[in-house]
């Protein structure tokens, strides 16, 4: 495993270079043949590795294959050991956290190159087809108190914008409360669960799940998702990459104060001035955002003036999808 990690490291640090088995058999200490087999094992894991005679090897420019040595290479120091666990495929990277809750280490995160049961909000299912999404799972156990974890989604919202603005040149925005939408169309679903403690009003683990699409054409999705849905354009950056920059943004900005969060939150809103419908008592009701409070909740006000303050259901943003 140490050998296949630290070959995969190289390769991964000179992406789209060719480096001679020699030269890699001397920076590992191992024969050229053991060099030969490990490549071939991570070909036939689906690394996308050429191997040229008086060439060597070389990891294309496109190769986007999920590991658990890939994303370790990006992590930052403080975290590049923390238990990572990539699935080919799973029901679901959040209910494998609620499998392994109870004896994981924190932090932990699950991840997966398909979903076959992923989970969005109110029981909705998250399409996520096979190698051309990020689908994973962060266990932490924040100790946080019951008032202050309302705004875990807000913040992990604001870190999957940071990782994307800081590799790519596109703008996010955060659609209240777990969307990240791109050119008005939806990259990226955010699902937080939380286990309490009611006595001491504390949450003792939380579960954040994250879904993003990724390198995939909207024709490849369902016919009734794709007017909603985008999907964000990686390459060259790898999905390792990006999964380590959420991990990184989240294990060291995620319990920020609250009123940074919530001012970094309405930096990328794009509900501010909207108009909007949403429920109420089993009736519609439209009105404007005018603000997002201290709490992570719309406040929107109506037609007639009436102030409405929203901290959970449902919202559409008018014409957003059209």
């Amino acid at each position: 495993m140490a050998l296949k990690s630290e070959l995969l490291k190289i390769l991964e640090q000179n992406k789209n270079i060719f480096i001679s088995g020699q030269n890699l058999a001397n920076q590992l200490n191992v024969s050229r043949t053991a060099i030969w087999k490990v490549t071939k094992t991570l070909k036939e894991e689906g690394h996308s590795i050429i191997s040229i005679n008086n060439k060597g090897y070389k990891l294309t420019v496109d190769s986007d294959k999920i590991s658990k040595e890939g994303i370790a290479l990006f992590l930052d120091n403080n975290y590049n050991n923390i238990p990572i666990e990539v699935f080919e495929t799973i029901d679901s990277t959040s209910n494998e956290a609620k499998r392994r809750i109870a004896n994981s280490t924190y932090p932990t995160a699950i991840i997966s190159e398909m979903q076959t049961t992923g989970r969005g909000r109110y029981g909705k299912t998250f399409y996520s087809p096979s190698n051309s999404g990020i689908y994973m799972s962060l266990i932490l156990s924040p100790n946080l108190q019951l008032e202050n974890a309302k705004l875990i989604t807000c913040a992990t919202a604001i870190c999957v914008c940071k990782a994307i603005e800081n590799l790519t040149n596109l703008s996010p925005q955060i659609k209240w409360v777990n969307d990240i939408l791109i050119n008005n169309r939806k990259v990226c679903g955010i699902l937080t669960e939380a286990i309490t403690d009611f006595e001491s009003g504390c949450v003792e683990k939380v579960i954040i799940g994250i879904g993003i699409n990724c390198n995939q054409t909207i024709d490849k999705y369902p016919t009734e998702l794709r007017n909603i849905v985008g999907s964000l354009p990686l390459l060259p950056i790898s999905r390792n990459q990006l999964i380590a920059s959420i991990i990184n943004n989240i294990l060291s900005e995620i319990f920020i104060a609250p009123k940074e969060i919530i001012k970094q939150y309405k930096e990328r809103s794009m509900m501010l001035d909207k108009e909007i419908t949403f429920t109420n008592n089993d009736l519609e009701i439209t009105a404007k955002v005018v603000d997002i409070n201290s709490d992570g909740n719309i406040i929107a006000v109506d037609s007639i003036g009436k102030k409405h303050i929203i901290s959970s259901g449902i919202i559409n943003i008018k014409g957003l999808y059209q």
